[in-house]
């Protein structure tokens, strides 16, 4: 398990990407180790809020990684939410249909997907925002599963 764990940190998006699909197994399963849940969430907001590398890829990665995890991740839903504002297609994609999943997990309530999706709402509502966020926002949508 602590070899998957330390895939969290590898430099290629797929990677993160499985490996959190791994650890969302093992943790349903109940073999990961509650004392590893405190870890692996730290590495993934820090590759998230700190790592001077991370790039499209790896933010996909990780945002994938969070939604597999599951109710261990429901304290991770805020940098999704942020990812929702990138620029990015695929990244917000990834992180809305991390949300989603964190969601059928019960990991976030349907009010906070709903707030989200409010958001993004907003923003079509509004031609000055420009015509590359209010596409985002028809991304938003759509990962969230509310058009």
């Amino acid at each position: 398990q602590h070899d998957v764990v330390a895939m969290l940190d590898d430099e290629e998006g797929l990677v993160v990407a499985a490996a959190g699909e791994v650890l969302g197994v093992l943790q349903s399963t109940k073999h990961l180790l509650q004392q590893l849940t405190g870890t692996i969430l730290e590495r993934l907001k820090w590759r998230l809020t700190q790592d001077p590398n991370l790039d499209r890829d790896l933010e996909i990665g990780a945002c994938q990684s969070i939604g597999r995890l599951g109710t261990i991740a429901a304290g991770l839903k805020d940098l999704l939410v942020e990812r929702l504002r990138s620029k990015d297609l695929e990244v917000i994609q990834s992180a809305g249909e991390a949300l989603a999943r964190l969601w059928r997990a019960s990991a976030v309530s349907e009010a906070y997907l709903q707030a989200a999706a409010d958001q993004a709402a907003e923003i079509l509502k509004s031609p000055s925002e420009g015509l590359q966020p209010r596409i985002a926002a028809c991304a938003t949508l759509g990962a969230l599963r509310f058009v």
